[in-house]
């Protein structure tokens, strides 16, 4: 408990204080008719009077207090539940109704928040809510106030705790944080990454021995034969790091939200989780975002440090919502990405013609790289198509939705048909469903 707490001077009525008040005024009032309640109602006052005046002396009067710290994180995690707690401990000598209003950052909009709880004499105890931040950003916590009253009492006493505190919002920390980023990181650069030998037209040479029993006869090498007047072969391994780059549309359709978060961040989330599992993979990771114009970029690399360069990329990372231009992608991708990498496109079309727009220079891209484009399911569309219909104008948007629907599984045909590699997905399922279809990707030996 380091930062101190102040009282304020006055003391708040409870519900009961306020109940109790309105039978006095009551009776009060239904004396002039009754004439017998006239005592009833000066007994509730003075009763009412006595006991304030106890609680007065209890909870002002006599040493004690609430102490309370809330513990969070200085960053949070962009669409993950994030835990807040509350470390409380009465010092009064007596039990306690306690209610803390926690200074909650005003992004959250939970202005009636309130955590209720009893705690003993010298009791101390753990309170502990979740927050699920859908913007990126800096947030910033207020003070803690803290009501505090006897069980039976009628007036409670606020006691504020000092506690303002500002947190960064960043895309997908609690996943890296959860695999123990920083110590699978220093376990990278002690051990390093490990090549599998084999026989073989791998593209990187290992070493020369003898031959055995069952080798490829075209591995032969025969100026070393010639030389140890005995068979021997040449032994590859496979070439593992491969180029991943995660390419970012931060156009128009990226705005659209579901349960709070805008495709963008989705997307955002995903590249981190993706970037992560391919550098475990060893593999390369690398970053481009783009909408009118191009945006950040990050080489690719496999070192685990560049998460931290795409988090913080990532964390900064604008944008105007503008109309995107894949032409301009097409030029910036042939002229500084060189090596053949497997380019997964974070984007959104809804509906063939959009698609058709940029399709050839999509398709111009996979000439030269292995490309996957991943585009999102409205779940609020396939919800109205399945709905029941009671109308014509049910009937009419029924069909809407249809088409919809219908329009998104042609542009997962047109993809496919031009050798161009989809997911169409639901943003609740993309980190699992991006994840696994890289991994489909590398076991198919596309990667």
């Amino acid at each position: 408990m380091k930062k101190k707490s102040f009282s304020f001077p006055y003391p708040y009525p409870r519900k009961r204080f306020v109940a109790t008040a309105l039978v006095g005024l009551a009776t009060a009032y239904l004396s002039s008719y009754w004439n017998s309640l006239s005592n009833v109602s000066t007994v509730v006052f003075v009763v009412l009077f006595v006991l304030s005046l106890v609680d007065v002396f209890f909870l002002y009067m006599l040493r004690g207090t609430i102490e309370c710290e809330r513990i969070v994180s200085d960053v949070l995690s962009n669409g993950d539940d994030n835990d807040v707690v509350l470390r409380l401990k009465n010092t009064f000598a007596f039990d306690v109704d306690v209610v803390i209003e926690d200074g909650i950052p005003d992004e959250f909009q939970m202005r009636d928040f309130e955590l209720n709880t009893k705690l003993a004499k010298g009791e101390e105890k753990e309170l502990v809510y979740k927050l699920r931040p859908v913007r990126r950003g800096e947030y910033l916590f207020y003070d803690i106030s803290v009501f505090v009253a006897r069980p039976w009492g009628f007036l409670r006493r606020k006691v504020v705790i000092p506690a303002e505190k500002l947190c960064k919002v960043l895309p997908s920390y609690m996943f890296l944080h959860n695999m123990e980023f920083l110590s699978i990181m220093n376990q990278d650069q002690k051990l390093g990454a490990h090549k599998i030998p084999k026989l073989g037209n791998g593209s990187e040479f290992e070493n020369i021995r003898e031959y055995t029993q069952g080798d490829d006869y075209r591995m032969m090498n025969w100026k070393a034969t010639a030389r140890r007047h005995t068979l021997m072969v040449n032994q590859y391994s496979d070439q593992r790091c491969q180029d991943i780059y995660s390419i970012i549309d931060k156009g128009r359709g990226m705005q659209h939200t579901f349960n709070g978060l805008t495709l963008l961040d989705y997307s955002i989330n995903s590249s981190l989780q993706l970037s992560y599992v391919a550098l475990r993979h060893q593999d390369n990771a690398g970053l481009l975002t783009f909408e009118n114009e191009i945006g950040s970029h990050l080489p690719s690399s496999h070192n685990m440090i560049v998460l931290h360069k795409m988090q913080e990329t990532l964390y900064n990372e604008k944008t105007s919502f503008a109309q995107s231009d894949y032409m301009k992608l097409l030029s910036y991708t042939r002229s500084t990405i060189t090596k053949r990498s497997l380019m997964v496109i974070y984007t959104s079309f809804d509906s063939l013609n959009s698609l058709k727009r940029q399709l050839s220079y999509i398709q111009m891209m996979a000439k030269s790289h292995v490309v996957l484009v991943v585009f999102f399911i409205d779940q609020d569309i396939y919800d109205m198509a399945a709905q029941p219909t009671k109308s014509t104008l049910d009937n009419a948007t029924q069909m809407v939705a249809q088409n919809f629907m219908f329009e998104q599984k042609q542009i997962v045909k047109e993809l496919r048909k031009r050798g161009i590699f989809s997911l169409l997905t639901h943003p609740m399922d993309l980190n699992a469903n991006v994840i696994n279809k890289y991994l489909e990707l590398k076991a198919r030996h596309v990667v």
